[in-house]
């Protein structure tokens, strides 16, 4: 983006919708401590796969495993699925809103936008 200040008052065009394509799930270990001394558990990650316009990798959607990160699978993403993005009045930097699925609850963006711009920290 270039460094045009944005108008202060969220419109449509401050808010796009890309493509999620699929789910990586991913499971990590972590040790607590249980009846029987440390218990290893498994901590279970749900990664989205977003594909927009420039193609699968071109906004920062590869995946950093962590060392002992395994790759359960794969699952397609329901049709019609989509991160929110969003630019927060005033700012130059998009901000993550959520996720969009066809039949689900979707809140109203704009709304969610506004909330996230309150949000920010104040430098």
């Amino acid at each position: 983006m270039s460094d045009v200040k944005r108008k202060p008052e969220i419109t449509e065009e401050d808010i796009w919708k890309e493509p999620v394509i699929a789910f990586l799930i991913t499971k990590i270990p972590y040790y607590s401590k249980g009846p029987n001394g440390r218990e290893r558990k498994y901590t279970v990650n749900c990664y989205p796969i977003t594909f927009d316009w420039e193609g699968a990798t071109s906004n920062d959607t590869g995946v950093e495993l962590e060392e002992e990160e395994r790759v359960l699978g794969i699952i397609p993403a329901p049709p019609e699925s989509f991160l929110v993005t969003g630019f927060p009045p005033g700012e130059n930097v998009a901000v993550k809103l959520g996720y969009e699925f066809s039949g689900a609850f979707n809140p109203d963006w704009k709304e969610e936008l506004a909330r996230k711009s309150k949000e920010k920290p104040t430098k």
